[in-house]
């Protein structure tokens, strides 16, 4: 063989084993950036995995305070609102009050004269209803009667009720309620009615838990009355 047949020989097989050399370097190094993107990505989702629930937890807790603060609110202007319903009129703190549990304001047996088995608002509870009226006078209103526990036994209350039950007395103070917003101009569209009997006692005894608790839902399109046609009367001819 000549020297330069053999020179081009070894040429070629150069050229052969770093192009096979270069191949194996280069797939070396993808599988293990693979590897590496692999683990790395595995890293990713044990993270967010140990994140997730904290980050439920954050918008849970914000939920949360956005709920406290809406409610400290509505809290302060239902406040507001009663302070302004109850100037100039001697009444008790502990009377009229709002329940934080629900949002109600309380009117409790004093003003509604609720003593056992009985219904009717009282002339300082009227006062108080006219008041709220003027100060919400587009609002609905949520009404809410409640009773004791003790059993119906008087036979004047008996003869008034069909049911003869707590249900229907708690249903009753309501509608007492409810007839006193519509004398002062709340048209009958803007109530909801509930009686819950003697199933929400309050801490205090029986006359605590004979009560009724107003709740403003908020304002609605004011409901007109409607108009007078007038008609006038018809003319007699003279004779």
């Amino acid at each position: 063989m000549s020297s330069k047949i053999l020179a081009a020989c070894l040429g070629v097989a150069v050229i052969g084993s770093v192009g096979c050399t270069g191949e194996f370097v280069s797939r070396h190094i993808y599988d293990r950036d693979i590897s590496q993107y692999k683990g790395y990505n595995e890293a990713l989702e044990r993270d967010n995995a140990e994140m997730r629930p904290k980050a439920d937890a954050y918008d849970q807790l914000r939920k949360d305070m956005d709920l406290a603060n809406g409610a400290d609110k509505t809290y302060a202007d239902l406040a507001e609102s009663l302070k302004k319903a109850l100037e100039g009129l001697n009444v008790a703190p502990e009377v009229v009050t709002i329940n934080r549990a629900t949002g109600g304001i309380v009117l409790g047996d004093e003003l509604l004269s609720f003593d056992s088995g009985k219904f009717e608002v009282t002339k300082q509870g009227k006062e108080i209803i006219k008041r709220l009226a003027e100060m919400h006078r587009n609002a609905t209103f949520k009404i809410v009667g409640h009773t004791d526990r003790k059993p119906i036994v008087k036979a004047d209350t008996k003869a008034k009720l069909i049911t003869d039950s707590n249900d229907e007395l708690s249903v009753l103070r309501a509608v007492a309620v409810m007839g006193v917003l519509m004398q002062n101009h709340i048209p009958s569209g803007h109530f909801l009615l509930e009686g819950h009997g003697s199933r929400e006692p309050l801490a205090g005894g029986d006359k605590s838990c004979r009560r009724v608790e107003i709740f403003v839902m908020g304002d609605s399109a004011p409901v007109e009355s409607p108009k007078t046609v007038k008609t006038s009367a018809p003319k007699t001819s003279k004779k």
